[in-house]
């Protein structure tokens, strides 16, 4: 899994490429606990470029956006492949997590959400 990450408009946006599986899963798992030990609370995950997504993906996915809304942040999925987008509906993610079919829109919903101060920032 390769991850590529944008700063839009204070909200960090993880461009993923590849599998989001068994080797994929623990490389997002540690980016996103790095964005939130580095004060980012607003994150979208850009799905365009992801061929497959697992059950340990589905996982990381819903464990990053709990710790996401216990920060007071927010997690958003954005532009997923229909293959991907399937995945996400037989597991019922959209109830949990607001998916997008665009990333600008994804974007826009995260920066709508307050910016959460890191506790080291004061």
């Amino acid at each position: 899994m390769t991850i590529l990450e944008s700063i839009r408009d204070d909200v960090a946006v993880l461009a993923l490429e590849g599998r989001l599986d068994t080797p994929g899963a623990p490389e997002l798992e540690s980016h996103v606990a790095g964005l939130f030990a580095a004060g980012r609370s607003r994150i979208v995950l850009d799905f365009t470029a992801v061929k497959f997504v697992s059950s340990i993906g589905l996982r990381v996915i819903i464990a990053s956006a709990k710790r996401a809304a216990a920060a007071g942040g927010v997690l958003i999925l954005a532009a997923a492949p229909p293959m991907v987008n399937d995945v996400f509906e037989i597991a019922n993610i959209g109830r949990i997590l607001s998916i997008h079919a665009g990333v600008d829109a994804a974007v826009a919903e995260a920066a709508r959400q307050p910016a959460v101060p890191h506790p080291r920032q004061g």
